[in-house]
């Protein structure tokens, strides 16, 4: 598997783990390309594109489904 796969398979991951987050597709797409100050001002769809930024993204839906954000 070559980098781009592996950036496409990690980008429709995190995608699909938003939309079980959100439990809502539309909430979650909302989500995923709303700046965020958390993201100083970057969309989460935005950060997709890199291992480090796909990170990010995963950590924060991990807290939001924990409850950590309200």
């Amino acid at each position: 598997m070559n980098t781009t796969e592996h950036i496409s398979q990690q980008r429709d991951r995190l995608i699909e783990l938003s939309d079980k987050v959100f439990s809502n597709q539309e909430k979650s797409r909302r989500w995923l390309h709303k700046p965020l100050v958390v993201l100083k001002g970057k969309a989460p769809i935005d950060m997709l594109d890199t291992a480090e930024g796909a990170r990010i993204v995963e950590d924060l839906l991990g807290r939001l489904d924990e409850g950590y954000f309200s």
